[in-house]
């Protein structure tokens, strides 16, 4: 396996030079990762950064992410972002853990949250939803649906020791089954129901509003169209919805 300087390389990233929390003020190019199998070796290797490049590195790759034109360049990009993820919620977890991190007695604990289940096709607001719930600090897994089809069959089809999600961050206009039916099937069965569902939507329509609410709909959040305003609207709703809102046991 090529070693970080190698994948640093191939990322056009800027490295800090020594394993201390020393920051730099040289600037950082964005993390791009042309294939996903480097993903980890990336993310192992980012511990050389302070948290301070952390962040600016984290900031040039979402700004780049904005003003990608093709598929490869925006997958490479998440690519990058994913392996920044991975070095903060290793941070987040060795800075907030009291108890042993796998204790279920501890109500704190990544074994004890529930999941958040994010329905969402498109792929530049999904990195979006990602970035303001990683502000937000959160420690519970994200599970991602691209489609309606795929979040109902990860809603219904049993798993033994998954469980089901906190909340769930629903698109409206989706591929295969559209959001509403989505929310209507997860309103009809007795193990979902009671699961809050957020639609996050780009559709102001007033129809839209009301099928929603109607099929039992928790909120209902038009995305903004501006990046620091869609990134603040979601932080909030992470803050409420699935850090400071208490749901049944």
């Amino acid at each position: 396996m090529e070693d970080w300087e190698v994948f640093a390389s191939k990322a056009r990233v800027r490295l800090t030079g020594s394993s201390d929390n020393s920051g730099t003020d040289e600037p950082v190019s964005a993390l791009s990762i042309s294939e996903s199998k480097d993903i980890k070796s990336v993310s192992d290797g980012l511990r050389h950064f302070s948290d301070k490049d952390l962040f600016s590195l984290q900031s040039a790759t979402l700004s780049a992410l904005q003003d990608s034109g093709s598929s490869a360049i925006v997958q490479a990009h998440l690519a990058g972002l994913i392996a920044m993820r991975r070095e903060m919620r290793r941070r987040w977890s060795e800075k907030s853990v009291e108890a042993p991190p796998d204790d279920p007695k501890n109500p704190d604990s990544p074994a004890a949250l529930k999941p958040i289940l994010i329905v969402e096709d498109n792929r530049r607001d999904l990195e979006l939803v990602l970035e303001a719930f990683g502000q937000v600090g959160l420690d519970n897994d994200i599970v991602v649906a691209n489609d309606g089809e795929e979040a109902l069959s990860h809603l219904f089809t049993h798993v033994p020791g998954r469980s089901l999600p906190a909340v769930i961050l629903l698109d409206l206009k989706l591929p295969k089954v559209d959001g509403v039916q989505v929310l209507r099937r997860i309103k009809a069965e007795p193990a979902t129901r009671r699961i809050p569902v957020v639609v996050l939507t780009s559709s102001r329509d007033e129809r839209d509003v009301e099928a929603c609410y109607e099929a039992g709909g928790s909120a209902y959040v038009v995305k903004q169209t501006s990046f620091e305003d869609f990134v603040a609207s979601v932080r909030s709703l992470a803050a409420f919805w699935a850090r400071d809102n208490l749901t049944p046991p």
